[in-house]
């Protein structure tokens, strides 16, 4: 579900329904971001949206435990949002290789950062770009100052790259996302320490995530 600045007060209403009448194994919801055709929509990234989110779960134990929201995953321990930084191999139309399945097409803004290969020239395969490559493979949460101090960086990750660079194209600053990934995030965290007794959470993780990384946690 992709929630405008109008439709957030609806929220919660329109989850209930989908719980009602369907049977959704889960339930992603996000924010419209401002770029491609909602580029002059209202901002949805506020406060109206966690408090609508919250709001949303309390409908049902249903709704609790299948409402999703990409930016805050407390069972998922990476330092990587996505394959972005790890190994995406997209193919656009024109037959370049992207990391990101939202950069297809090379016209697009900032698509400089995420096309990391083209067809070789007059031969089978493909030429790569280690230069581009090796920008995005550095792009994890050890490795982004602004998250530093952050509580939420080992589960969002820096959240979504290319998100990211519609607020700030040359160093990271955060997404207009991070409010709302910090606050689900603590949500999280209260839940699961409710849940347990006081005991902390359990969470995953991939080892090839932390290879060659030394960090303490």
């Amino acid at each position: 579900m992709t929630v405008t600045a109008d439709g957030a007060p609806c929220l919660a209403q329109s989850v209930a329904y989908l719980c009602r009448r369907f049977r959704p194994r889960a339930i992603q919801v996000e924010p419209l971001y401002r770029m491609g055709r909602g580029r002059d929509a209202a901002d949805a990234e506020t406060a109206v949206f966690i408090e609508s989110f919250r709001a949303a779960r309390r409908t049902s134990v249903k709704a609790a435990k299948l409402l999703r929201f990409s930016g805050a995953r407390l069972g998922t321990l990476t330092n990587r949002f996505c394959g972005v930084a790890n190994d995406n191999f997209c193919v656009s139309p024109a037959g370049n290789i992207s990391a990101c399945h939202e950069v297809a097409d090379e016209r697009q803004p900032w698509a400089e950062r995420f096309f990391y290969g083209r067809p070789a020239a007059g031969s089978s395969g493909f030429d790569f770009d280690e230069r581009v490559y090796s920008s995005l493979r550095a792009h994890t949460a050890e490795r982004l100052d602004y998250c530093a101090g952050c509580f939420a960086k080992w589960h969002c990750a820096g959240d979504c790259y290319h998100k990211a660079l519609h607020w700030n194209s040359d160093d990271f600053a955060g997404a207009g996302r991070c409010e709302i990934i910090r606050a689900l995030t603590k949500d999280q965290i209260l839940e699961s320490l409710a849940g347990a007794g006081g005991r902390a959470p359990k969470v995953k993780s991939s080892p090839s995530e932390w290879a060659g990384h030394e960090t303490a946690i």
